[in-house]
């Protein structure tokens, strides 16, 4: 048989691999990096229950012992979820009154979700460093790298991926994008999916624990948390935090997880000067600059964090009101942020890719060809993922909306 094209190594491609190996699909990894460590990929992230069933189911038992092991402490939410922090005073807000779990105001970047969705099971929340789950899902897998795909070509026996040095992969059976939101995959072969601009911004951070502990407040030395800065009504910020301790060997020392929520108004700059911060130098100065009149007790998360983790992104999301449907082509198909990326402010993007990895296995491990898989059974599992990814991008965007300061999206009503 031949192999499952992957293209892209970030965590759903590698959970997708890790399920084929286990179910005995052969697979190729293709990665445009250079290496597996080659550029940052981000903090923590969140994995819920159910993505933490589909993931035991994929990887094998010592990977996802691993995998655990290294997640850092877990924290206990009360009925209103995480508190809220008013940044200039450092006082506890005071909210309208009780809400359930996880909501009070969404789940933040990678959080335990938000209002208007389903809401996860957080006794069953793993917080996890991104690139610490990455080096569990990497082993045993050999990705090819320095291999930036341009497009994809059907043969008459399969399917072949060209790449920007000209050089091109084996023939597989399938091609599967799992190469993130500017997805070249999805490009060709959906046009139409291309990510929206919700014109919010994000700056990301890290700030190692042990340099803060003692000076930040107390009731941030951990858990979540969101602080609010609306002194300016017109210019309001948010900075959403997490404190990540861990107890293996093998992960990173203590940190804060931080995001700066906001838009260029509230930002003080243009859009193309914020975006122009390309340096981690001077992202990190504007986080310090916009926090001047901060409490001490939080405005010193920004003083101490580390420059070169420091980035800017835009805020996207695919179209809230639907995903795309596109006529299903037996040879290629889509999943994670390639076909559904959403705001951060629903805490789920990585949990809903392993869901896609888990279903797309399970789909080709029930109904194996020696030419590859007919039309309709990747159909099946493009129907199925579109119709939850749909409602969960909606939830997210929402989340973003109406706890996170989000502006709706001119005919995108919430």
């Amino acid at each position: 048989m031949k192999p499952v094209l992957i293209i892209g190594s970030g965590i759903g491609g590698l959970t997708l691999a890790q399920g084929l190996k286990r179910v005995n699909i052969p697979f190729a990894i293709y990665e445009r990096d250079a290496a597996a460590t080659a550029r940052p990929q981000g903090y923590r992230i969140r994995i819920h229950g159910p993505a933490l069933d589909d993931l035991e189911k994929c990887l094998e038992p010592s990977i996802y012992r691993q995998f655990e092991a290294t997640a850092g402490k877990n924290v206990s939410f009360g009925p209103g979820g995480f508190g809220r922090i008013d940044a200039r005073s450092g006082e506890k807000i005071q909210m309208g009154g009780p809400s359930r779990p996880g909501g009070g105001g969404g789940g933040g970047p990678g959080g335990p979700g938000g209002p208007g969705g389903s809401r996860p099971d957080l006794s069953r929340s793993l917080p996890i460093d991104r690139q610490t789950m990455r080096a569990s899902l990497f082993r045993g897998l050999e990705p090819i790298y320095s291999k930036a795909f341009t497009k994809f070509t059907e043969t008459e026996t399969g399917v072949v991926a060209t790449f920007a040095d000209g050089t091109q992969s084996i023939e597989g059976s399938l091609l599967v994008g799992a190469d993130g939101i500017y997805s070249k995959v999805a490009r060709q072969l959906v046009p139409e999916s291309s990510p929206l601009d919700t014109g919010s911004r994000m700056i990301f951070g890290k700030t190692p624990l042990a340099n803060v502990r003692d000076d930040l407040l107390e009731e941030l030395r951990e858990g979540v948390h969101v602080v609010q800065d609306k002194s300016d009504p017109t210019k309001p910020l948010i900075l959403f935090m997490e404190v990540m301790t861990f107890t293996h060997a093998d992960a990173p020392e203590d940190y804060i997880y931080w995001v700066i929520l906001g838009d260029p108004q509230s930002f003080g700059e243009t859009d193309e000067e914020l975006l122009m911060k390309k340096t981690d130098h001077a992202a990190a100065e504007l986080s310090r600059h916009l926090t001047l009149d901060w409490a001490k007790g939080i405005k010193v998360i920004l003083d101490h964090q580390v420059e070169d983790n420091t980035s800017i992104l835009r805020m996207t999301t695919s179209n809230p009101n639907a995903l795309p449907c596109w006529p299903t082509n037996r040879r290629a198909t889509l999943l994670g942020d390639a076909i559904h990326c959403m705001p951060p402010t629903g805490g789920s993007g990585a949990n809903t890719a392993i869901r896609d990895a888990a279903l797309l296995v399970k789909t080709l491990a029930d109904s194996q060809g020696a030419d590859g898989w007919p039309e309709q059974v990747i159909k099946g599992y493009e129907d199925e993922m579109r119709q939850y990814a749909g409602e969960i991008v909606q939830s997210s965007y929402r989340a973003g909306v109406k706890a996170f300061g989000v502006k709706q999206m001119q005919g995108f009503p919430v």
